[in-house]
């Protein structure tokens, strides 16, 4: 009779560690189904958070190539833009070959932005 009894102690604490496992299982694939969830939302976040950086930034179809070139040009034919090339020349102080590269460099970021 007390073999009967241990063995049925012995199944009764069995499957409650049983139940128990499951029931802590459950309980972290909730957790875990939660985080997946949060760290979706975090990632569509910072891509909108990144897709509104990106719209900030200037056309990228604009060739810089093509702006250096233009700044050369000018630069070559002497027609060049009073402000950038007044600034050239006073960060230059006065060397000629110094100052058409700042020119180029200066007119280049004024041509970006107009």
């Amino acid at each position: 009779m007390d073999r009967v009894i241990l063995k049925a102690i012995g199944s009764g604490f069995i499957a409650l560690i049983l139940i128990l496992l499951i029931y802590i299982g459950i309980g972290l694939w909730r957790v875990a189904k939660k985080a997946g969830k949060k760290s979706v939302e975090i990632g569509k976040l910072a891509l909108d958070q990144t897709k509104d950086h990106i719209k900030g930034i200037p056309d990228s179809g604009v060739r810089y190539d093509d702006l250096y070139t233009k700044a050369y040009e000018e630069m070559n034919s002497e027609r060049f833009d009073s402000a950038s090339w007044a600034k050239a020349l006073a960060n230059a102080a006065g060397e000629q070959g110094k100052a058409k590269a700042l020119y180029i460099k200066y007119r280049v970021e004024q041509l970006k932005h107009e």
